[in-house]
């Protein structure tokens, strides 16, 4: 994976890791409290019309208070996607006082994988 600024660049159907972590204004930690939720969603672009249509969603729930949550992509979770259409995506985190947007939608690349067996 490729992260240039907060657009992301993915080999087709390869596994991937996206470790998430936040900090407040000053710059410190903050934490993730026991059973928040982090979401990441891809959504494709329609290319006549504009409008995103969720296609993956990918979450993982908090096990312990911690300021790091990993999201998890599968190898094969993004097979049906193509190289040659436009996705979104966004990161979000739900906790107890109510869901936040961490990364507002931002550019999910999608490029041809070439070996496809191993």
């Amino acid at each position: 994976m490729k992260i240039n600024g907060t657009c992301l660049t993915m080999v087709k159907n390869d596994s991937e890791a996206i470790l998430i972590s936040l900090k407040d204004s000053a710059g410190l930690p903050v934490n993730f409290a026991l059973g928040d939720v982090v979401y990441l969603t891809i959504a494709e672009i329609n290319q006549n019309t504009g409008a995103l249509t969720q296609i993956y969603q990918f979450s993982t729930t908090l096990a312990s208070v911690t300021n790091e949550a990993t999201i998890n992509i599968p190898k094969g979770g993004t097979a049906s996607l193509s190289a040659n259409k436009r996705y979104k995506y966004d990161i979000q985190w739900s906790s107890v006082a109510g869901r936040k947007t961490i990364i507002p939608y931002s550019d999910f690349n999608v490029i041809a994988e070439v070996t496809t067996n191993g």
